[in-house]
């Protein structure tokens, strides 16, 4: 779907029903179900995903603050963002970037 790639292009924004339902040029209603038949979700979910995915390349990869991620990919406070994560991934973001400085250090140490 053209909107999935929209949504993805811009993460942070605040995204509502109305809003991605009038760019799909269809019912919030149609909207959702479509996007259920074609992602197996709802636009919420998938957008929550993409944007926890899209986190932890930031935090982990990047090395962005956790607050400075939280608050581009439109999180309410780096708290729920953390949760969110943790729910996602089974860790905290702190966690994760420190055990991929570890094992980054690791690499590095063996070349």
């Amino acid at each position: 779907m053209h909107l999935a790639e929209m949504l993805e292009a811009d993460l942070g924004h605040d995204w509502t029903l109305a809003k991605m339902a009038r760019l799909a040029g269809m019912s919030a209603r149609n909207l959702t179900g479509r996007f259920g038949r074609e992602f197996g979700t709802t636009p919420f979910d998938w957008l929550r995903q993409r944007r926890l995915l899209r986190a932890r390349d930031m935090v982990v990869g990047e090395g962005v603050a956790i607050s400075a991620a939280a608050s581009e990919l439109g999180f309410s406070s780096p708290a729920h963002f953390s949760t969110a994560f943790r729910a996602m991934f089974g860790e905290a973001p702190s966690r994760a970037r420190r055990a991929a400085e570890r094992a980054s250090a690791r690499n590095s140490a063996v070349r």
